[in-house]
């Protein structure tokens, strides 16, 4: 899959603001990339409609970004 067939994939959902496939050093896809979204109910859409369909003979497994520990306000400081 080619960064342009990633946004080709998900546009459908809403307004992209960034895309990548992450790639090894020879240029192959590592089997994984990024969609950032302008809004959140656009990726909400994505996953729930694209999550574990088959694109290209493999199966997506999209989910939403994972707030890292200090992003989830733990209360502490």
């Amino acid at each position: 899959m080619s960064d342009e067939d990633l946004y080709n994939l998900f546009s459908k959902f809403g307004e992209i603001s960034s895309h990548k496939i992450m790639r090894k050093r020879d240029g192959k896809s590592r089997g994984f990339g990024f969609v950032n979204f302008k809004d959140s109910s656009s990726a909400e859409s994505a996953v729930l409609q694209l999550n574990k369909t088959k694109v290209g003979g493999k199966v997506l497994f999209v989910k939403l970004k994972e707030k890292k520990k200090e992003e989830k306000g733990d209360g502490l400081s």
